[in-house]
């Protein structure tokens, strides 16, 4: 039997990771919320477990099956997002994890630093976090950190394939949103798995890793560029004030700093394929000419 993979939540990043690690020849296994829309995967030999957190206990025969299938992973990924203010998967697999040994990543977000208008965020900034998501993802954090061979990757922005702005451009939905000095980190989806796969193989137990490019951006000039590779023109800016955004969308701009990776290419020594969103939409913007040949 070869090494194996479990990955709590096959979404965007879980998926495209799991695939990455296919090709590399790992098993996998995973949960996601209705496993039909994974009847694919099923089809080429992965382990799809249903998993939806609740108020109420899994149901013990999907938490055997669950615990049973991480005990036999090498390799252990959190992507699932907090629900209620806290990590769901801690929450019901607490006990299972901490007696885990194998390699554990679990994936953050760049919330848990303060705003700073000047200078570089790094690996090295101590965390502050302003919002209370925040306080519960670093909180998530110090909960995975008690598994021996854990790290943590504090994600920015995701974008890549069918997430990114061309769809919103296309139908005339897409937003520039105005904040003088607001800045966003961002890295593609391909990147973000690259660093996963050489950090779960080449691992350092307690590691964190911020997933991100360097290059942070306001948000108006992603949907600017996106619109040139369309020959579209860009929607006209309006001002946070006056942008009609959720309370979640909202609280994206309530802090703004410049993160970047002192581990990626210095630890790891991995050259990003995406070092800026300009080449990442170019190849988003190809993949997806080329797919409606």
């Amino acid at each position: 039997m070869g090494k194996q993979i479990f990955i709590f939540g096959l979404g965007y990043i879980g998926d495209a990771f799991a695939a990455m690690m296919a090709e590399a020849g790992y098993e996998i296994a995973g949960t996601v919320r209705t496993p039909q829309k994974l009847s694919h995967r099923a089809a080429e030999g992965w382990k799809i477990y249903p998993y939806q957190h609740t108020e109420q206990p899994v149901p013990q025969g999907e938490y055997d099956a669950i615990c049973a299938a991480v005990g036999r992973a090498d390799i252990v990924l959190s992507t699932i997002a907090l629900k209620g203010g806290r990590d769901p998967v801690m929450a019901d697999f607490q006990d299972m994890l901490l007696a885990y040994t194998g390699w554990a990543g679990y994936l953050s977000v760049t919330s848990v630093y303060a705003s700073q208008s000047e200078g570089w965020v790094d690996e090295h900034t101590p965390p502050a976090p302003l919002t209370d998501r925040g306080r519960a993802r670093l909180a998530a954090e110090q909960a995975w950190l008690r598994l021996p061979q854990a790290e943590i990757f504090r994600l920015g922005g995701i974008y890549g394939p069918h997430r990114n702005p061309f769809a919103a451009l296309k139908e005339g939905t897409a937003q520039i949103i105005e904040k003088p000095g607001q800045l966003f980190n961002r890295m593609h989806q391909h990147d973000m798995c690259r660093v996963l796969a050489s950090a779960c193989t080449s691992p350092r137990a307690g590691r964190i890793i911020n997933l991100v490019d360097g290059v942070p951006a306001a948000q108006g000039d992603m949907i600017r560029y996106a619109a040139a590779l369309l020959g579209i023109t860009p929607p006209k800016p309006v001002a946070f004030e006056d942008a009609k955004l959720s309370e979640m969308g909202k609280s994206f701009y309530q802090t703004s700093r410049s993160i970047r990776s002192v581990i990626i290419r210095p630890e790891l020594g991995l050259e990003l394929a995406y070092p800026d969103y300009r080449c990442g939409l170019d190849a988003c913007i190809k993949a997806e000419t080329d797919g409606h040949k």
